[in-house]
């Protein structure tokens, strides 16, 4: 159900290469404030589906914006103890 009211989107933290089921949940919207965490494969509550394409899509565009924002952060940092 992408893209309705209903819709619950989470993070899975996985190793590099490591299978997506054998992820760590950080779930941050169950509860309100309140985080909810560990394996996705165990969360009673929900069967998660990992969308690689979105994930891909916004890894692409965050390696982009990043290294236009390094490159200008590094004009603005100065050493003060020197």
């Amino acid at each position: 159900m992408r893209g309705l009211p209903s819709e619950h989107n989470v993070i899975v933290v996985t190793a590099k290469g490591q299978p997506f089921a054998q992820g760590i949940l950080l779930d941050n919207w169950r509860y309100g404030e309140n985080l909810v965490y560990g394996p996705v494969a165990a969360d009673p509550n929900y069967r998660w589906t990992e969308n690689s394409g979105e994930a891909a899509r916004r890894l692409k565009n965050y390696r982009a914006q990043s290294g236009r924002a390094g490159a200008q952060g590094k004009q603005r940092i100065s050493r003060t103890d020197s």
